[in-house]
Parts: structure tokens; C-alpha cells; sequence
């Protein structure tokens, strides 16, 4: 079976139901907070909360990869200083000299 790549993103509200089918489908709670997505094939396939790392994923895919990428996302963005998880998941604008 080919491996498909996976994109990792913020969570957009328009996300918010496709999170829940994932908690759904794991028998977990729902994510709350600001959620990272793991995507392969442009679907939806686990979700990581970024303030207390609870992972939803779909049991009926093959996941392990994702959550992995998603923990070390998510550890990429704990804050070491004040710096708010908000101004961490914003893209920094480019400048042109």
C-alpha cells in the first residue's frame, strides 16, 4: 500500500465537525481549544488539543505516523517564553526589500 502524504494545519472552525466525527469514531471526548489536524489525501485522519495533548484519530486508518508528527508539532509550539499559542500558529508575514 502506498504511503500518502500527510499535511499537517491549524484547525479552522469550518474543521469543527470533522474533529468531532474523529472524536466520535475514537469513542474519545471532543478536542477543545485550538486544534492541530493531521490530513492525508486532503481528509481529515487524527487531531491533537495543543494546550493538554489529548489525540483523536480514526481507528480505522492506519494513524500512528500522524499522531507521532502531531505530538512533535505540537511540543514545537509549548510556549518557552510568553509568546501566546495564537502568535505561534500565525504565519509570520514576508517582507520584500
Amino acid at each position: 500500500m502506498p504511503i500518502s502524504p500527510i499535511t499537517l494545519r491549524p484547525a479552522m472552525p469550518a474543521d469543527a465537525p470533522a474533529v468531532r466525527e474523529l472524536a466520535t469514531l475514537d469513542c474519545r471526548p471532543a478536542l477543545r481549544g485550538p486544534v492541530l489536524l493531521a490530513e492525508a489525501r486532503g481528509r481529515p485522519i487524527a487531531a491533537i488539543a495543543v494546550r493538554d495533548g489529548a489525540v483523536v484519530a480514526d481507528p480505522f486508518r492506519r494513524t500512528a505516523a500522524a499522531v507521532a508528527l502531531l505530538r512533535t508539532q505540537r511540543e514545537l509550539l509549548q510556549p518557552e517564553d510568553r509568546t501566546t499559542i495564537k502568535e505561534r500558529l500565525t504565519y509570520p508575514q514576508l517582507r520584500v526589500a
